[in-house]
């Protein structure tokens, strides 16, 4: 097994929204996904992951389903769970406007192109908030049998817009 390089995408400054598409195809059964140095202008700020169908759209369905459990300073756990939702992490992942406080992690999705499957997603991250390291695991689907081709970042809920940051994809070849 290997992983092969598929996708390099930057944030645009200033941005609410980052896409990531045309990154999923029949070539791979799983993906690997890295988030690298993930900043927030102005104000800090939640961000939320949705997927692109087979036409690049966006899924704003409520058909969203995760959980995760937070792991913060002192040792404090957090378990969060959202069914029919309207997108992956629901209210986690906060992001931090000081670049010395950056956020990373790794995803993989399964499942991105099959008509008569769901997408799945595993991951962990972490960011240090304020001083205080914030640890997270969780998992996830969109409960639409389909296919799927990318993905969309979204920031804006306390608003803030993107900083800086960086997206790449990997496919898992399997030899």
């Amino acid at each position: 097994m290997s992983l092969e390089f598929i996708n390099e995408t930057s944030v645009t400054a200033g941005e609410t929204t980052l896409s990531v598409d045309n990154i999923f195809s029949a070539d791979y059964s799983t993906y690997k996904v890295t988030l690298t140095g993930l900043n927030v202008q102005t104000a800090n700020d939640y961000f939320y992951l949705k997927l692109l169908d087979s036409s690049g759209s966006v899924i704003t369905s409520s058909t969203y389903d995760c959980a995760s459990l937070l792991l913060t300073p002192g040792a404090q756990t957090e378990r969060r769970h959202e069914n029919n939702g309207s997108g992956l992490y629901p209210t986690t992942n906060l992001l931090d406007k000081d670049a010395a406080f950056s956020y990373g992690a790794t995803m993989y999705f399964f499942g991105t192109h099959s008509s008569s499957s769901f997408t799945y997603m595993i991951n962990e991250s972490s960011a240090n908030y304020d001083g205080g390291i914030r640890n997270h695991r969780g998992v996830g689907y969109e409960a639409t049998a389909g296919t799927v081709r990318g993905l969309q970042f979204i920031v804006g809920a306390l608003g803030g817009t993107f900083a800086t940051g960086t997206v790449r994809t990997y496919g898992l070849a399997i030899t």
